[in-house]
């Protein structure tokens, strides 16, 4: 489906049926709600893949797991230390204003949905054309935005 749309869950169930190998199950787990619906409706899945669940809720893992998040102050400060970092790499893959711009951008996309005011956030982000002035708006975003409560993003 090369990234959009949803699940066929009917056809993976008739494939998974029929398979008698290992079968990895990937798409669409965005909460720990949607891994136990999925994960009940078909235990013959060997494993389970996240993907892109985890950069909208980099502690999606943990709630999965029934493991404690951090406290929201400490979130803050994690977020902080995540896109400073974030940042940083990109600048030394990317290096080329124009490029790096787009592949943040992309990222984004998916990474403003932690935040309450995330399509407000992406909107900003999108008409930025100057390196800086997006690096200080991510760096300002995580610093004093509000994420959205641990038990909903």
């Amino acid at each position: 489906q090369l990234y959009s749309g949803t699940v066929d869950l009917d056809a993976y169930e008739s494939c998974l049926k029929k398979l008698h190998h290992p079968v990895m199950y990937n798409g669409d787990i965005t909460s720990p709600e949607r891994y136990r619906m999925l994960s009940q409706r078909f235990p013959a899945t060997s494993g389970w893949m996240i993907g892109r669940g985890v950069l909208t809720d980099f502690y999606l893992p943990a709630k999965i797991q029934g493991l404690s998040v951090p406290s929201t102050d400490e979130c803050r400060r994690q977020m902080f230390r995540f896109h400073t970092d974030f940042l940083c790499e990109m600048e030394e893959r990317w290096g080329k204003e124009s490029a790096l711009l787009n592949k943040i951008k992309e990222q984004w996309l998916n990474f403003s949905k932690m935040y309450i005011n995330a399509e407000s956030i992406f909107m900003k982000l999108r008409l930025i054309n100057n390196y800086s002035e997006m690096k200080k708006l991510i760096l300002d975003v995580a610093e004093h935005e509000m994420l959205k409560p641990l038990d909903e993003a």
